[in-house]
């Protein structure tokens, strides 16, 4: 066994550093970096969004020092403004922002607070785990407010990040280690750097305790102890969807509703292959999503309703665990217009490539004992609309055929659901407005806040938010749901099966 310089576990403090010089800029945060670098004191507000233990409080601490700023938390807010009325203009971090939301008496005092930085002229970092538009906001000027700020955003660390980040915290130990060790925790660990530090200390006094050396074996036993014990954190997203590492394809990906599925699922720790016809839009949601959260995220370039494009996106992952289809829909018209052509096109792209890419996968899932497969269709298959009649037929023709072959896959691990979006806030959606405005003789902004006032929400829906439930329909916690529509459209659905 190799020596050991130090013998004894003392139990002191290894407190983290917030100074510049100990932030490690890497692609996951260095775009939120250059964004707080230009933010000062100008009377206004910014957001800064990241998940659990990618670096939002160290960034924070950072902008606070350059900037001599208050940090204040939502349960100090209310008590802190009368002083902060009387101050000059001040720059101030208000931490967890998203925390307090819900809370009418926190919301009001954030909505005065907003309104106290633009007349003194100071400046507002709130920090949060989800973007302001996802935060549940009851007051309707607050959330109009904050969906008006800019967002800078840090995603969760890659490999690379955590690889330094492991040699700094362990340098800082006075602790050399061999790279297979590294490389063993890498793959591993959780993508969070307060898990870092805390994986670091563990394993420094694990191996004091015992005057061991840190080799793989010890690393392993301690890693497998943190994650057997490790409890949520308050206010942490606690539920476990039970899908890390699976693999993924989501079709027409590169942005829209597919864009949220594909990134729902990124952030659910799946390995997502994408693709979509535009090459430069793909690649940009590519990378937006790597960045996000340091998943393996694969852009296949072409048109997934051709038999060359299904046949590239099986070659980049011939093995998916999950299933997303989806395509554009066919354009609106007048039925009198529309040509065998056009039918043909419309059943092609919404009712054959969904199946055909059933056909390639299902097997294999049942195999395997897991599948999903989501197929994004349309809320028009429960409720037809009169200017979207191919994709009314063509969907509901996917739908049956789901219906029956849905019953035959569960006994093996394997659900297919149909997910029907609403009114979304889509390039989709504001085509169609445009159709319907020029034949209202309105404007498209117009059409566009009377369709949104018509629903019961009062809005459209957000790609987040669909994401969200297509990736709980991947969830190991949806192996009881299958053949089913699940609407979402705000409400808009006026029947009650």
């Amino acid at each position: 066994m190799p020596p050991l310089s130090r013998q004894l576990a003392f139990d002191l403090p290894h407190r983290p550093h917030f100074n510049r010089a100990d932030f490690l800029v890497a692609e996951a945060n260095q775009a939120a970096m250059a964004g707080l670098d230009r933010f000062g004191i100008a009377g206004t507000a910014m957001v800064l969004v990241g998940p659990a233990g990618c670096g939002k409080t160290h960034l924070a601490h950072i902008w606070a020092s350059r900037t001599g700023a208050r940090w204040i938390t939502p349960a100090a807010l209310a008590a802190a403004l009368p002083e902060l009325a009387d101050l000059p203009p001040t720059a101030i971090v208000f931490d967890a922002a998203d925390a307090a939301m819900g809370d009418r008496d926190a919301e009001a005092a954030l909505f005065h607070l907003l309104n106290l930085t633009r007349q003194q002229g100071g400046a507002l970092l709130l920090t949060g785990r989800q973007p302001a538009s996802r935060w549940s906001v009851r007051l309707p000027d607050l959330k109009s407010r904050l969906s008006a700020l800019e967002t800078v955003t840090i995603g969760a660390p890659d490999e690379a990040l955590l690889g330094a980040v492991l040699v700094k915290l362990f340098g800082d130990r006075q602790v050399t280690l061999g790279g297979e060790v590294i490389s063993y925790l890498l793959p591993r660990m959780d993508r969070s750097l307060a898990f870092a530090r805390d994986l670091v200390a563990a394993i420094d006094a694990d191996a004091l305790a015992g005057k061991r050396a840190i080799t793989v074996p010890l690393v392993a036993r301690v890693l497998a102890g943190l994650q057997e014990a490790k409890e949520p954190s308050e206010g942490e997203e606690t539920m476990d969807l039970g899908i890390k590492g699976r693999k993924a394809i989501v079709c027409a990906a590169s942005k829209g509703l597919g864009k949220g599925c594909a990134l729902a699922l990124a952030r659910e720790g799946v390995h997502v292959t994408i693709t979509a016809r535009t090459a430069e839009t793909l690649e940009q949601t590519a990378a937006e999503i790597r960045k996000a959260t340091g998943v393996t995220v694969t852009a296949v370039v072409g048109d997934i309703t051709s038999e060359a494009g299904r046949a590239a996106a099986l070659k980049a992952c011939p093995d998916p665990d999950i299933l997303v289809n989806n395509a554009g829909g066919p354009p609106p018209g007048n039925f009198r217009n529309w040509t065998r052509e056009d039918w043909i096109k419309a059943v092609d792209a919404n009712m054959l490539t969904p199946i055909e890419l059933i056909k390639a996968t299902v097997d294999g899932m049942m195999a395997r004992g897991f599948g999903r497969v989501v197929n994004i269709t349309s809320s028009a298959v429960k409720a037809p609309i009169d200017i979207l009649g191919l994709s009314n037929g063509a969907r509901s023709g996917l739908t049956g055929f789901v219906a029956g072959v849905a019953r035959t896959t569960a006994r093996h691990g394997v659900t297919i659901n149909n997910l029907l979006p609403g009114p979304f806030d889509t390039d989709r959606l504001r085509s169609n407005l445009a159709t319907r405005a020029s034949n209202n003789n309105r404007s498209v902004e117009e059409e566009a806040a009377l369709s949104a006032k018509s629903n019961p929400s009062g809005r459209f829906g957000t790609a987040d938010e669909f994401g969200a439930m297509c990736a709980f329909l991947c969830s190991v916690h949806a192996g009881y749901m299958t053949g089913q529509n699940v609407l979402m459209d705000g409400g808009q659905y006026p029947g009650t099966f």
